[in-house]
């Protein structure tokens, strides 16, 4: 991929399902690379529990790694299909309620068109995936995080530290823990029963990155 986005309230990126609106990107790489610095200077006993396994933007589901954005041809190869058609997808858009089916597993996906230009909807990078474990076999996280029906809130802590915004509801016993370098480039956890047994039809992980 080309560098990271440096856009702030310079561009607009349109967003696609029944209705649109427009946001504006932007990647703080000031902020990642001085992440990578200090990884590379600190062992991982000094620092104990750090969100920055998750920045690298990997996740492994049923056995293959992939690394957002990536592209519709690495989910293909290992047996993943578009739900629909195909179609065209206008410049600077990003497409909502995509999915991506094998047998009878599904999963979430966002593509991006973040050219100027018209392009088919499977060449568009994928910039976002939203994974729920009883839709897929398997989930793994950097850091060797495997995301199932045991996983709970504490655990989420005690692999990457205290997160950046958390939504809790005792009522409902959801919890939401977002691990954030920017507004598009964020790591998101929901998990239902954190009190108790967490029902893995409600347990998901939500990744995001967009770079240009």
């Amino acid at each position: 991929m080309k560098k990271i986005i440096a856009l702030l309230l310079a561009s607009a990126l349109t967003v696609v399902t029944m209705a649109s609106c427009t946001v504006s990107i932007k990647k703080n790489s000031d902020n990642a690379s001085s992440q990578t610095d200090t990884s590379e200077e600190t062992s991982s006993e000094e620092k104990g529990p750090t969100p920055d396994a998750l920045y690298t933007y990997q996740i492994t589901i049923d056995g293959d790694t992939y690394t957002l954005p990536c592209s519709y041809a690495d989910f293909q190869k290992n047996g993943w299909e578009m739900e629909g058609e195909d179609q065209d997808v206008g410049g600077r858009t990003k497409m909502l309620g995509v999915h991506l089916k094998k047998g009878s597993e599904r999963i979430g996906v966002q593509p991006v068109n973040l050219s100027s230009d018209t392009v088919k909807l499977t060449e568009c990078p994928i910039v976002q995936v939203e994974v729920t474990i009883k839709d897929v076999t398997s989930i793994e996280l950097p850091g060797g995080l495997k995301f199932d029906e045991s996983t709970k809130p504490e655990d989420l802590v005690t692999r990457y530290g205290e997160p950046d915004e958390t939504y809790d509801s005792e009522e409902s016993d959801r919890y939401t823990y977002v691990y954030k370098q920017d507004v598009y480039n964020n790591v998101e956890f929901t998990i239902y029963g954190g009190n108790g047994t967490l029902e893995p039809k409600y347990g998901s992980v939500e990744i995001e990155n967009i770079v240009e």
